[in-house]
């Protein structure tokens, strides 16, 4: 009976996003164009309760890749995040 009860525990799907209320306008960045890097922009991230700026990176080119990157997106009344992402050029 307690194998019953744990697997179907363990068949729950997880949330699909974690939703929160309108974060902060973005921080203006200076990045310094540097040969064979990108620009990963900064995002507000949520932390203990209230929003914490993460500082942008470098991060080196990936040949015959772009990089998407992450934003807020408003879906109903709170706003999640979409994770960057390189994606093939076409």
């Amino acid at each position: 009976m307690v194998w019953l009860v744990t697997a179907a525990l363990a068949c729950e799907p997880p949330p699909p996003y974690e939703r929160y209320n309108q974060p902060p306008a973005p921080r203006s960045e200076a990045a310094v164009p540097r040969p064979g890097y990108i620009w990963i922009h900064g995002r507000w991230i949520r932390h203990g309760g209230t929003w914490t700026w993460r500082d942008g990176q470098y991060e080196a080119e990936r040949p015959g890749y772009e990089y998407i990157q992450g934003r807020w997106e408003k879906r109903g009344e709170y706003y999640v995040w979409i994770e960057g992402e390189w994606r093939p050029v076409r």
